[in-house]
């Protein structure tokens, strides 16, 4: 089974230290409270920085999906997996120190069914739910769920409900990567990494880390290197693109990881005793050096205060490109 990939990994690894860790945290580690949206992301009104994932953003998609097809007469039932401690601790508590010895940066538990397996899903509310629908009945309601395709070219020649509901959801994003992607990595993110405040930023924050073990010269380096290891230690042939094509010295080996890497997947081929994959010993003491790891980040994020820092110096840049765009946003968001 390929690791279920994780979508913000790619966002990170284009934006360098911008996001200054894992996730695109919000959160002040010192005092555990939220900083503020940055410039962009009020105007907007979603995080650029990141792409929406996770049970709030799959319920919403699911309500908006029962919405569309009530309006023509068929009950859809809103099933939405619910959140596993992790994901409910990420909503409350993403960003922050306990976070951090909870979970690390939570990479482990995004690979973990792949070790433990997945658990047996219960009956499918939607197949209950048209159960009791005449063959003409069902056509119509998977037509309106999911309009209608052009067989020969994938094209989308009636938007069903399902569509309609994902532009609804995430329609500023897409006009914002469609219109401004370019701008806004010219303007703000090539800016912030060639920014000299930044660079010294990314100084202080590797000699902390070293000063606990941990040698990396930037923040997203530790991520990354986190996430190349649970991918090397499930054999996944599904990494995400923040991994793919990562300096071989960005995850060398002398990091500390108490993984014998000589029997992963990557670096063992012809050696059948590796295609059983890892042992539950072995992801547990991944994830116990992932914990590591992102907690001396977050104390040296607290101690330095980087995160409030990038935001400050993140917010100027911003701003000018607000001040550039404005009726362009104004297009994107609708306002």
């Amino acid at each position: 089974m390929a690791a279920r990939r994780r979508v913000t990994v790619v966002v990170i690894a284009l934006l360098g230290l911008v996001t200054s860790c894992g996730w695109s945290g919000t959160q002040d580690p010192v005092h555990s409270e939220p900083l503020a949206p940055s410039e962009l992301e009020q105007t907007l009104g979603f995080d650029p920085y990141s792409v929406p994932s996770g049970p709030i953003y799959e319920r919403a998609i699911q309500e908006s999906i029962a919405a569309c097809m009530a309006e023509e007469g068929f009950e859809y039932p809103v099933a939405v997996t619910p959140p596993t401690p992790f994901e409910a601790d990420r909503i409350e508590d993403d960003g922050t120190v306990d976070f951090a010895k909870r979970w690390g940066y939570g990479v482990g538990e995004q690979y973990r069914s792949t070790i433990e397996g997945e658990s047996r899903p219960e009956d499918d509310p939607l197949q209950v739910a048209i159960a009791t629908l005449s063959e003409p009945e069902t056509d119509a309601f998977f037509e309106t769920l999911d309009g209608t395709v052009d067989d020969e070219s994938g094209e989308v020649l009636v938007a069903g409900c399902r569509h309609r509901a994902e532009a609804e959801q995430s329609g500023s994003r897409r006009r914002f990567a469609g219109t401004l992607a370019e701008q806004f990595r010219r303007d703000v993110t090539d800016r912030l990494h060639s920014d000299q405040r930044v660079v010294d930023l990314a100084a202080t924050w590797s000699t902390c880390m070293a000063t606990a073990g941990f040698d990396y010269d930037r923040p997203t380096d530790a991520y990354i290197d986190v996430e190349l290891r649970f991918a090397d230690l499930v054999g996944a042939d599904d990494r995400s693109g923040a991994t793919a094509g990562v300096a071989a010295d960005t995850a060398s080996d002398d990091r500390g990881a108490p993984v014998d890497r000589s029997l992963t997947a990557s670096e063992s081929e012809g050696d059948p005793s590796s295609n059983d994959g890892p042992t539950q010993g072995q992801f547990d003491e991944l994830v116990a050096w992932e914990r590591e790891v992102a907690v001396a980040d977050k104390n040296c994020d607290a101690e330095h205060r980087i995160e409030t820092a990038l935001r400050d110096i993140r917010n100027e840049y911003e701003r000018e490109f607000i001040d550039a765009y404005g009726d362009d946003l104004a297009s994107v968001t609708g306002l």
